[in-house]
């Protein structure tokens, strides 16, 4: 076990970073070794082992990002994501690093008005976190000011319309927000800017297709709520795991989310493929109530 933050513990990773040696020899790989492997349990429960290569990571870097967060060297990047993650080893991590950013870790966990004050505090421009966290920090944005703020990333959950709007009004930033899954790296269906809609995620970004289907793999009109399938330089491998056989069907990976994809080729998300919620034979997705009841 590595211990982090810990600079008093034997073994810690403060001490063995404090003993390395100044000259570092890199470690000869390939693209299709193996770089990372990141665990999800998704809604089902028992982890599963999602193996990434080092060709997944960069093509990662080469799409979300490039064509959507465009982040520069000149941006400030933090957010409360945890670095075990993907979302967060990605925000975080890979794609500042990526981008030559500089990135802000604090030292104790965020809490919703301590964030506010650290990113006005060390000039963030961008952030991460869940839209539980951004609702939770909107009064404190609007009260102490973020004036170096210029994109907010939203995952990990849905997006209802009140946050981002309650978001909008305290800061005038639109939210960015995203779906990705752990089995992709990251996000693949997003929006930015002009391109945001009301109500809907996004569409596939650059590199990524996505569509609608249904129990048998078959697109669905538009308009029809159907299963998420996607496909793209990313993909799902699990290790020695048989589920894979559920999550890859004829090479599209299925994250296990309902939408609907608009006429304009928008996706609007519904809920998790197993609960959505029939009533006088209509589904209805959990978002769609907690969106009105927000």
């Amino acid at each position: 076990i590595l211990a982090f933050n810990a600079a008093d513990t034997p073994g810690s990773l403060e001490q063995r970073a404090a003993a390395a040696p100044e000259a570092f020899e890199a470690c000869p790989t390939a693209a299709d070794d193996i770089a990372l492997l990141a665990f999800t349990s998704g809604t089902t429960g028992a982890p599963k082992a999602v193996v990434h290569t080092h060709r997944d990571v960069l093509a990662a870097c080469n799409a979300w990002p490039r064509h959507v967060l465009k982040a520069t060297p000149d941006d400030v990047v933090t957010g409360s994501p945890p670095l075990a993650f993907t979302f967060g080893l990605g925000g975080l991590l890979v794609f500042p690093m990526a981008a030559g950013s500089a990135i802000y870790f604090p030292d104790a966990r965020y809490t919703p008005e301590g964030m506010v004050r650290e990113m006005g505090a060390h000039g963030v421009t961008i952030c991460y976190t869940s839209p539980t966290f951004y609702r939770q920090m909107a009064p404190h944005a609007r009260a102490i000011g973020i004036p170096g703020l210029r994109i907010c990333v939203s995952a990990g959950e849905a997006l209802p319309d009140a946050t981002r709007q309650l978001w909008k009004e305290a800061t005038g930033i639109e939210m960015l927000d995203g779906i990705g899954a752990t089995e992709m790296f990251h996000i693949f269906i997003s929006s930015a800017g002009g391109e945001v809609r009301r109500g809907a995620i996004g569409k596939a970004v650059p590199g990524y297709q996505a569509k609608v289907v249904d129990e048998q793999g078959r697109e669905v009109p538009r308009g029809t709520v159907g299963r998420l399938a996607v496909i793209g330089p990313t993909g799902c491998r699990y290790m020695d795991d048989a589920r894979q056989t559920r999550y890859v069907r004829q090479g599209w990976n299925h994250p296990g989310d309902a939408f609907v994809q608009d006429e304009d080729g928008y996706f609007h998300y519904q809920a998790r493929d197993d609960d959505m919620i029939i009533t006088s034979g209509y589904n209805v997705g959990g978002p769609e109530v907690e969106d009105c009841l927000l």
